[in-house]
């Protein structure tokens, strides 16, 4: 049911948006090409894989799609619904819900988000439908037109308490592609180096 409910939530939305003008509506997508799928401090696969995202925004309200392939428990997809807005002009905030969807396991649940975005670097907090929570602060700063790095640190509290830390090196090959290397480590013991290459549309 809830799978079916966000699903039409998120057609309803990208409908709705394709009834305004043209020029008022963004579309975007990426594919990236990785060499590991790490998710908040967790290696996930550990071979090369594809993920790809497509997103409509209007207004501030965004509605999307993200997917990958070859995770150990098949492939997942995620669909998302959220508004961003201007608090003033060096603060923003975002709310939105996401949906986990695995293949092969009858595990998809719910997300919630809140975010608040400085400019120089941003606060998310997530909430579950099984009462799991995640916090994270990122950064990104530009070391020239084409060099820039990324700092991540993230907390859960779950069936534990564990924190992940990251970093990344950017460098802009065009104005649309981006080869990346990261770092990741996760109190659990998952230390992980890896690399992509991402195509934005």
């Amino acid at each position: 049911m809830k799978k079916t409910i966000l699903a039409s939530a998120l057609l309803l939305a990208i409908s709705g948006l394709n009834t305004a003008q043209a020029n008022e509506v963004g579309i975007s997508a990426e594919v990236s090409g990785m060499t590991k799928y790490v998710f908040r401090g967790y290696k996930l696969t550990n071979h090369f894989h594809v993920q790809g995202s497509i997103e409509a925004d209007y207004q501030g309200f965004y509605a999307g799609f993200w997917g990958t392939t070859d995770q150990e428990v098949g492939s997942e997809t995620n669909l998302y619904l959220g508004y961003g807005f201007d608090v003033s002009d060096s603060i923003a905030l975002d709310i939105g819900v996401l949906q986990y969807r695995f293949d092969g396991i009858d595990e998809d649940y719910l997300e919630y988000h809140i975010g608040i975005d400085f400019g120089f670097a941003g606060i998310t907090f997530y909430y579950d439908e099984f009462d799991n929570i995640y916090i994270e602060a990122s950064t990104e700063f530009a070391l020239n037109d084409q060099w820039s790095i990324g700092l991540h640190a993230g907390w859960e509290d779950s069936d534990e308490s564990l924190y992940d830390v990251g970093i990344s090196l950017n460098y802009a090959i065009t104005d649309t592609l981006t080869a990346s290397a990261f770092a990741t480590k996760k109190e659990s013991g998952d230390r992980s180096i890896f690399f992509g290459l991402t195509a934005s549309f």
